[in-house]
């Protein structure tokens, strides 16, 4: 049997110790899920959150955060409740830390520059929301909120601009509101289906090719409806 020189041994030894230590690597810089016990907080948070409940989910979200930072989902949430009860200092910080330690961390830059907004600083806003709109020119929630800006320094002609092209945005949500539509009328749901087609409708314009399809279903959904 052929034996490996010394040298050959040393760089397999060295090889696998390596292929080791990166798979280690890997493995640490991997997100640990959140415990099922702060999930269970957090959620029970977010109900809080949705009920009004503020200062109450403000507490839970706190002690989420303080035991584990990387629970970005809870960090965000907080950072809207500080927004909502008037804490801007508190919520730039948290939107801050999540953008520097996520990159682009979408719903959190917009949220940072909505504070910002809220502090008064509205070049730094539009700065930062200029920067978003140049990686992503299709979001209406940057579109609208740039407009909101422009309406700050009173740039009227800009304003005008960036609401309209938000404002194209509704024919896309208008077809998913149809969609959805749709599906109540096939589970046999005709009051939810016009429920949808309603608001499908309020999202078109008058010339709008959609908006044919759109009272054609209503009318047909409206007869089945009515009928005994």
């Amino acid at each position: 049997m052929r034996r490996h020189p010394p040298a050959e041994r040393a760089a397999a030894r060295i090889g696998r110790i390596l292929q080791v230590l990166t798979c280690l690597c890997l493995l640490a810089c991997q997100p640990r899920p959140p415990s099922d016990d702060l999930i269970a907080e957090y959620l029970a948070a977010k109900d809080d959150y949705a009920g009004g409940d503020l200062q109450k989910a403000e507490q839970r979200l706190t002690r989420i955060v303080a035991r584990d930072a990387g629970f970005h989902q809870a960090a965000f949430l907080l950072g809207k409740i500080y927004y909502f009860e008037d804490k801007p200092a508190e919520a730039r910080r948290a939107f801050t830390a999540l953008v520097k330690r996520y990159g682009r961390y979408n719903e959190a830059e917009i949220w940072l520059a909505r504070t910002l907004v809220r502090e008064g600083a509205i070049e730094a806003a539009q700065r930062r929301v200029e920067e978003l709109l140049s990686f992503d020119q299709s979001d209406p929630r940057l579109l609208f909120l740039r407009g909101s800006l422009a309406l700050e320094t009173s740039d009227l002609k800009n304003a005008l601009e960036f609401f309209q092209r938000a404002a194209d945005f509704g024919e896309e949500l208008a077809r998913a509101h149809l969609e959805i539509a749709r599906l109540y009328y096939q589970f046999d749901l005709p009051d939810k289906a016009l429920e949808e087609l309603a608001l499908c409708r309020s999202l078109t314009s008058n010339g709008s090719l959609l908006r044919d399809s759109v009272d054609k279903l209503i009318a047909t959904v409206g007869k089945e409806a009515e009928a005994p």
